[in-house]
């Protein structure tokens, strides 16, 4: 009896862990189309954040949920801060989503810079780093790797 339990408790298992992968694989990343709102939020003599919306797609035929991104924030490739998500967002399949970004920074270290970026008509930004998206409980480790322009 104890080993016709134990059989059938590792094919469950095996079947869970079959399936789990299955599901790794098939998940897509989202798709970057642009992004939308950039705003000063906060800014004092130690800290500033910039709050932005990043326009994605969903390529998957089934809903999504992104989760946990932890991001690097370069403007004119020098490093400017974090941005981190702990929200999580609920995505429907094959379908544009918003995601709302909060990017924080050091204003003391990137202010030699920003006066040199205040005369540009335009500004190449990058973001890189790590997103987790998946379903129904099983999340994957996604790159996240940005690059725009933002107009004045």
């Amino acid at each position: 009896m104890k080993s016709r339990l134990k059989f059938i408790s590792a094919c469950a298992a095996l079947f869970v862990i079959l399936t789990a992968s299955n599901c790794k694989e098939s998940i897509k990343a989202p798709e970057y189309i642009g992004s939308k709102n950039l705003n000063l939020d906060g800014l004092s003599l130690t800290s500033g954040s910039i709050k932005t919306d990043l326009e994605f797609n969903n390529v998957n035929n089934f809903g999504i949920s992104v989760k946990e991104t932890n991001l690097k924030i370069y403007i004119e490739n020098e490093y400017v801060g974090d941005a981190q998500q702990i929200n999580e967002i609920k995505v429907e399949a094959n379908k544009h989503f918003m995601f709302p970004l909060l990017a924080k920074f050091n204003p003391t270290t990137i202010l030699p810079k920003a006066i040199l970026w205040a005369g540009k008509k335009e500004l190449n930004y990058k973001i890189e780093g790590t997103a987790k998206v998946g379903k129904a409980g099983v999340f994957i480790k996604v790159p996240v790797n940005v690059s725009d322009v933002y107009k004045k």
